[in-house]
């Protein structure tokens, strides 16, 4: 162990006895100082250690969770069926938005839109109020011709009537329901837990589309 040097002890003005005592204080003093300081270099030693090896294990963690959590996530996302707005392409883009933006807030899940008519679809149109929880009313048409589809989930109040109605089927073989009043003429159905009814009509108050053209709007919603 160093010694703490002192220079020319023999010029301080003390006893012989007074100067032992002071160079023993000193360097007692010194010693304490010198086991002082190891304790507390392993301490913060061990700080920053168990600090490291407490970031490593919550970095591991973070990918092992990351890597279970992402899968059942995207899968959640991707279970449910996603409307085609290809009908919409020829209708102006604030339409297609207010369209879009309807579906959400109605939290319809599956909705899904026609993407045939036997007429160019160039206006789409939600009217005020048509939006509540689970149901949604939505305009497809031009300057003649228009088709009402509402859809609502499956089991919401969602019982269908019509007058002079009679049972059709889809081509999968989906049970529907067909009738006409002498005004519009009209086709219900359920899929994927979604109930839909289409309804068209002219001006001049006179059906639209028939029977056979509305299985066939029916079939092509995706």
């Amino acid at each position: 162990m160093d010694k703490l040097h002192v220079r020319e002890w023999s010029q301080i003005r003390l006893s012989t006895e007074q100067v032992e005592r002071v160079k023993q204080k000193i360097e007692s003093g010194y010693k304490k100082n010198l086991y002082k300081e190891k304790p507390s270099s392993n301490i913060r030693l061990g700080s920053v250690s168990v600090g490291i090896a407490g970031l490593a294990v919550f970095m591991v963690f973070l990918i092992l969770f990351g890597r279970l959590w992402i899968p059942v996530h995207h899968q959640e996302a991707t279970n449910f069926i996603q409307p085609d707005y290809s009908i919409l392409k020829q209708v102006p883009e604030a339409q297609v938005s207010s369209v879009k933006g309807a579906i959400r807030n109605s939290g319809i899940k599956n909705m899904e839109l026609p993407t045939w008519l036997p007429y160019k679809v160039k206006q789409a149109h939600v009217p005020n109020g048509a939006v509540i929880d689970h149901h949604i009313t939505i305009y497809l048409g031009n300057a003649s011709e228009a088709l009402s589809i509402d859809a609502r989930a499956s089991g919401t109040n969602s019982t269908i009537t019509m007058m002079n109605s009679q049972t059709a089927h889809l081509p999968g073989g989906t049970k529907a329901l067909y009738g006409t009043n002498g005004i519009i003429s009209e086709l219900a159905w359920v899929e994927n837990g979604v109930s839909y009814i289409l309804s068209s009509s002219k001006q001049g108050n006179v059906p639209d589309l028939s029977e056979s053209q509305l299985i066939r709007v029916a079939e092509s919603f995706k």
